[in-house]
């Protein structure tokens, strides 16, 4: 560290500080998990008071940047949870992203590398090109009609589309609403943009998941919300730590993702879906179910139980989030919000104040393809192919990794859970996997403890699939040896 403070200048020389570690933490040049000089070290480096650097040390772990372990000294944090986001801009870095987000180099490094030549992308939460249903959508696009479609259909969206939504959310998922309660949006991570900028407050607290895929999302920080974790375990949430939370944190608002957990793939029975409909119905917290995967169950596998939205007598509690983007295409981002009609009122004119309009043309493809049954006829080819995958997924485990990991069987969605036998730093594990050939997405980013990872197994063909396992297998016998000899 060669900078030093400017004793001369107006501001503070603590919040100098503080600046100085924050630009250091958010380009990455400290990493998550860095131990930090000690507060008499840095004050002779400095050549200021103690009490300077104990108050710079304060404000950055008031702010979530560093944290202190008794026995670890203090370091630079590698979690989100609980953290307070800045509420005020930094003028002075602005051109940085401005927000902390320990597993972004991780995230930064998966994308790199999936540009390498031969690597088996097991990160990636995206059907496999020939999964998509390319041949469907040139079929509406062969017969769309273009008048009157080229001009904005209004914040809450096309009302055919609207009404493919109703049809739709009543015939596959048991979900009885209306048109007026439906909001059309561009994808499920517009939708949960919407709602936690529109119905929440900065500073307020949530509670989601652990492990969560929102969980490494930049909208919770640009909204300056608090996350608080409900720890799962083979069944999912668990409703006593929810209730727990709630309590504990003032939790203003639960976002769930019941239904083929990612990145878990587990599903929350229907006792458990109840009591946490119970727990927050009794403390008046909104519920927001998060759904993408519903659809995607495995034709041998046991019916679903049914979205929290159905279970809820009149749906006062529960807001939820739909889309095609898994179940369709990635590229074809169209998603909704179903929720009460004074809640529907508020983010439609979020949504119109924002400028932000969804594609007219998008909405009326969208509507044919649900409404002329291409949706329904995709999904049960896209059901079978991912149930061979899985299987060919699962298969593989038991073969190459079986004695290093354990994990889950899904019975639908994307993913598999893997928990290794022995710890690694996510850092050192993702660089043994690049070495190998293959990508996975480490525990960190989704907020987990340390020795987890995700795979998906919609983004390759089964050949693919029992070569990237392979490789995995080579690479976790590898550091087993290595962790055994240390």
């Amino acid at each position: 560290m060669s900078w030093m403070p400017d004793t001369q200048s107006e501001e503070p020389v603590f919040m100098q500080i503080v600046h100085y570690l924050e630009e250091l933490i958010i380009n990455n040049k400290l990493l998550p998990g860095a131990l930090l000089p000690t507060e008499r070290e840095l004050a002779q480096r400095f050549a200021v008071n103690r009490s300077t650097v104990t108050a710079a040390y304060d404000q950055l772990k008031s702010s979530g940047f560093i944290c202190s372990v008794q026995g670890s000294g203090t370091r630079v944090s590698d979690s989100l949870w609980g953290v307070q986001p800045t509420r005020s801009p930094n003028w002075q870095y602005f051109n940085n992203e401005g927000y902390f987000f320990p597993a972004l180099p991780l995230l930064e490094r998966i994308r790199e590398a999936a540009r390498l030549p031969d690597m088996v992308d097991l990160s990636l939460g995206v059907l496999s090109e020939d999964l998509l249903p390319t041949e469907r959508y040139q079929a509406i696009l062969d017969t769309l009609q273009l008048k009157g479609m080229l001009n904005h259909t209004g914040p809450r969206g096309l009302l055919s589309l609207r009404d493919a939504i109703t049809d739709h959310l009543e015939a596959h998922y048991a979900i009885r609403t209306t048109p007026e309660h439906i909001l059309v949006t561009a994808g499920a991570e517009h939708a949960m943009y919407l709602i936690t900028h529109r119905l929440l407050n900065p500073g307020d607290a949530i509670a989601i998941e652990q492990p969560s895929y929102i969980y490494s999302r930049a909208l919770f920080r640009t909204a300056g919300l608090r996350l608080y974790p409900i720890p799962m375990d083979h069944d999912g949430l668990i409703p006593e730590e929810l209730h727990k939370q709630c309590l504990k944190h003032r939790i203003r608002m639960v976002i769930m993702n019941p239904t083929h957990h990612n990145p878990t793939g587990t599903s929350l029975s229907l006792l458990r879906r109840k009591q946490a409909l119970s727990i927050c119905d009794k403390l008046r917290i909104p519920i927001v179910e998060d759904d993408p995967y519903g659809a995607l169950r495995h034709p041998h596998a046991n019916q679903a139980p049914l979205p929290l939205m159905s279970l809820s007598s009149d749906n006062p509690n529960t807001i939820y989030i739909g889309t095609l983007t898994k179940s369709a295409a990635p590229g074809f981002q169209t998603g909704w919000i179903a929720a009460p009609r004074v809640v529907i009122h508020k983010l439609a004119d979020a949504k119109a104040k924002m400028g932000f309009q969804t594609h007219a043309v998008g909405e009326q493809i969208a509507a044919q393809y649900l409404s002329s049954g291409s949706w329904a006829q995709h999904v049960a080819f896209l059901n079978a192919a991912l149930e061979s995958r899985c299987q060919m997924m699962i298969h593989a485990l038991n073969r190459y990794c079986g004695e290093f990991i354990t994990f889950t069987q899904p019975d639908g969605g994307y993913y598999i859970w893997c928990r290794m036998k022995f710890v690694i730093p996510d850092k050192e594990f993702l660089e043994h996997g690049i070495k190998r050939g293959i990508l996975i997405m480490p525990s960190s980013i989704f907020g987990a403890e340390k020795g987890s990872f995700r795979l998906t197994f919609a983004s390759q063909n089964e050949d693919r699939i029992e070569e990237g396992i392979k490789r995995l297998g080579a690479m976790l016998a590898e550091i087993s040896t290595r962790v055994s000899t240390c």
